[in-house]
């Protein structure tokens, strides 16, 4: 869902995320030992707990949760979450270092986990004049960003992505502010600028 949120800028998909992640959270989080089950915390109607993390051609549930517990985090400042996600880590360790490979995108998590992601902002005043930038950014690889839009008309989004508070589109040109830990950088307005910085990042 955050994918698509980055793709389209539609904040339907951005609350969609928000809550699918809070309602997995809720029905499959292991209280005692940590980590997600495959089946809902609790469920007595199966022989046995499933608590997958082998990453193969289709990732592991427990490494997309991790993924997704930390993208969410690093937009909202949500410390619960990446308490959750470094749970995630502790529970499987041992698997992690004992077969690293079986475990790729777990470690992408890790990774996120580990750095300092980039959080991107762009402000604007008409959606559709935001593409080229956004478009610009994932031209760039940069696993570790979270990207968020906002404009003028913005009423709902600033309570829930606290990052684009204040964040507006200089002298009415679409900006792109580019941020870790909550600090951000000098405002730019150039695509070229931007593409610039972002070489610099690899």
């Amino acid at each position: 869902m955050l994918d698509i949120y980055e793709a389209r800028f539609d904040p339907k998909w951005l609350r969609e995320a928000f809550q699918r992640n809070d309602r997995v959270v809720e029905l499959f989080w292991d209280k005692a030992n940590g980590g997600f089950f495959f089946n809902r915390y609790g469920e007595t109607e199966l022989p046995a707990a499933i608590k997958e993390v082998y990453d193969g051609p289709i990732p592991s549930g427990n490494s997309i949760a991790a993924q997704n517990l930390l993208r969410i985090a690093a937009l909202t400042d949500n410390e619960e979450l990446r308490i959750l996600a470094k749970n995630i880590f502790r529970t499987f360790g041992a698997q992690l270092e004992q077969s690293p490979l079986e475990h790729t995108q777990m470690l992408c998590a890790l990774d996120f986990f580990l750095s300092s992601p980039m959080q991107v902002v762009i402000a604007s005043q008409k959606i559709e004049e935001a593409h080229p930038f956004a478009v610009e950014i994932n031209r760039h690889f940069l696993p570790n960003k979270v990207i968020a839009f906002t404009s003028s008309s913005d009423n709902e989004l600033p309570g829930m992505i606290p990052l684009i508070t204040d964040k507006v589109a200089v002298q009415g040109k679409p900006t792109v502010y580019i941020c870790e830990n909550y600090t951000c950088k000098a405002p730019i307005t150039d695509l070229d600028d931007l593409r610039r910085v972002l070489s610099r990042h690899k």
